[in-house]
């Protein structure tokens, strides 16, 4: 399950890069992981636009906390 839940890490990251890359407000798109089995689902934003420019440390923080829990997942698998 260690690899897996490593995968759904790398896949939140890729999606963000990709629309950071886009230059959308990655704000506006709302990220839930599945606590189960660490699964990322993308919910399309009612509001798209492609700012170069917005509040991007609420989604930063949202990806630290999620890699947060599944390192503590991690610990507390081995």
């Amino acid at each position: 399950m260690k690899q897996l839940r490593g995968h759904y890490h790398r896949r939140v990251d890729d999606i963000y890069q990709k629309l950071k890359k886009a230059g959308a407000n990655v704000g506006d798109f709302q990220f839930l992981v599945r606590r189960s089995d660490g699964a990322v689902f993308v919910n399309d934003p009612t509001n798209f636009g492609l700012r170069r420019q917005g509040p991007q440390g609420d989604i930063q923080n949202i990806i630290e906390r999620f890699k947060k829990i599944l390192r503590d997942k991690n610990k507390g698998a081995e």
